[in-house]
């Protein structure tokens, strides 16, 4: 289940992010710029403010329950805002989103003692500033929201820093609204390997035919 130079897709249903087909090496960069701040006319020309990744479907496939999002993640700044979010492209081009999430890097650390099997808990009462340019683990849950995915679909993957660039309108069924993140500018780089990917739940036939 893989197109050149996107992720694949393996048997325990994690999409690992990479730029690589022939491995999961390598790094993507993306600009932050907080909402409202004064930038030059050209600097959407010049600059992303979002990567992207998409995994092409050859079979039906239904995703249901957590999603989780597993990322190295470094900026050249002591915090920024990663948002992730998960959405269905259909063979005609039909973006429709499907989950969202979203995480401050400096406040980053787990909360297992309120952390469910569904959903992880961030303890952000202790801030850990960023080292400039070194890689940590970011972890945390995406909105999870059931799926059929049919052959020739694909499932994308978009990661960013701007809630009014990745967030849902009326037309996916509910609102989001506009964070002040974020907090100022940074250049922002996810990590390929085996340590940056999401999980989603797939639902296998031989599961539903036992309920």
């Amino acid at each position: 289940m893989t197109v050149p130079g996107s992720p694949t897709i393996d048997s325990t249903n994690r999409q690992t992010l990479t730029s690589d087909p022939e491995g999961a090496t390598g790094t993507r960069t993306w600009a932050a710029a907080p909402i409202g701040s004064p930038v030059t006319p050209q600097f959407a020309d010049v600059t992303n403010q979002t990567i992207s990744y998409d995994f092409l479907i050859e079979q039906t496939t239904e995703f249901s329950g957590p999603v989780t999002a597993n990322l190295q993640f470094s900026c050249n700044e002591i915090d920024s805002y990663v948002i992730a979010r998960t959405g269905r492209v259909d063979q005609s081009g039909r973006y429709t989103l499907l989950s969202l999430g979203a995480i401050s890097p400096a406040r980053r650390r787990i909360d297992d003692a309120r952390s469910t099997s569904t959903e992880i808990a961030i303890d952000i009462s202790n801030p850990e500033p960023l080292t400039p340019g070194e890689p940590v683990t970011l972890r945390f849950s995406l909105t999870p929201h059931p799926a059929v995915f049919k052959p020739g679909e694909r499932l994308r993957v978009e990661i960013g820093s701007r809630s009014d660039l990745l967030r849902s309108d009326a037309s996916h069924g509910h609102a989001q609204f506009d964070m002040q993140v974020p907090p100022y500018f940074s250049r922002n780089t996810l990590h390929h390997g085996p340590d940056t990917y999401i999980d989603l739940q797939q639902v296998h036939p031989a599961a539903k035919e036992r309920q």
